[in-house]
């Protein structure tokens, strides 16, 4: 007959309690670096629409400046042709 070898009992520790505490304190500090990191992005999400609004109102000078331009052209158009009609 074969011998059966006896299964080894794993010993069931209990954690002690400064480990759990550790544990703890890593998993919030985890917490803490995604909240940091999501913070940082959403700030960089910020500086960016801060800028595109810089680069918004500069646009709207130019396309304000352009359509001064266009009007004067018009006017000078109609005054050109009003005098050639007379």
């Amino acid at each position: 007959m074969a011998k059966t070898i006896p299964k080894q009992r794993k010993e069931v520790r209990k954690k002690p309690e400064k480990v759990k505490k550790l544990h703890v304190v890593l998993s919030e500090v985890k917490t803490m670096k995604e909240i940091l990191s999501e913070l940082k992005k959403l700030n960089s999400n910020l500086e960016n629409f801060n800028d595109n609004q810089r680069t918004l109102e500069i646009n709207k000078t130019y396309l304000a400046s352009i359509d001064k331009t266009l009007e004067e052209i018009n006017f000078t158009m109609r005054s050109m042709r009003w005098s050639m009609n007379k």
